[in-house]
């Protein structure tokens, strides 16, 4: 902290106009100039430390989010929860997932007309997963909840859909699936985020 003021008064005070020294003044004046000195003493550490306050607000402000949003979620968070998935081989189209550890439940959420027209499949899948580490798992349609089409039927045959986690950002994280149909490997890549 900067006392200088308190040993170089300003030249414009009256008691320091002459040599302070041997002026003589009355202790009503001697008394001002020292509550004077004190106000501007006191004036000049609230001063810095309102402005170490304002720089420890603002810095804060830097740290509190990066320590609560930047926090990466690891792969078992996605073992269970309610998720919205996407992918941009369906651009616009969102799907809702219930998960427990070992089931799933989805259905779209959001599809555009366009995908509608083309007749897009909108019914509820139900799924089994079976979880070959905390970041890669496999999924069978589940024929005991659904009935299953020609479609399900050939994935499951194949091994079901293999999804692989490939990085976590946030709340999401960003996929590969690849099943196999009629001998030929499909490979989707797409995104899914907790919402809770």
């Amino acid at each position: 902290m900067n006392l200088g003021f308190i040993l170089k008064p300003s030249v414009t005070d009256p008691l320091v106009k002459g040599s302070f020294a041997t002026s003589v003044h009355s202790s009503k004046e001697i008394i001002t100039y020292i509550r004077k000195l004190a106000r501007m003493f006191l004036n000049d550490l609230y001063t810095k430390l309102l402005s170490n306050m304002k720089n420890l607000i603002i810095l804060s402000l830097f740290f509190i989010p990066t320590v609560i949003i930047g926090q990466d979620l690891k792969c078992e968070d996605f073992f269970e929860g309610e998720f919205i998935g996407t992918s941009p081989k369906f651009p616009g189209v969102e799907w809702k997932i219930t998960r427990k550890k070992d089931s799933q439940i989805e259905w779209p959420s959001k599809i555009p007309q366009k995908y509608l027209d083309l007749g897009f499949p909108v019914d509820t899948l139900y799924a089994k997963i079976n979880w070959e580490d905390d970041c890669n798992y496999s999924i069978i349609y589940d024929g005991d909840k659904m009935e299953l089409d020609e479609h399900a039927k050939m994935t499951n045959d194949s091994g079901g859909i293999v999804i692989k986690m490939k990085k976590i950002e946030s709340k999401c994280f960003f996929y590969e699936s690849q099943t196999e149909l009629n001998g030929e490997k499909i490979k989707i890549n797409g995104k899914v985020c907790k919402v809770n």
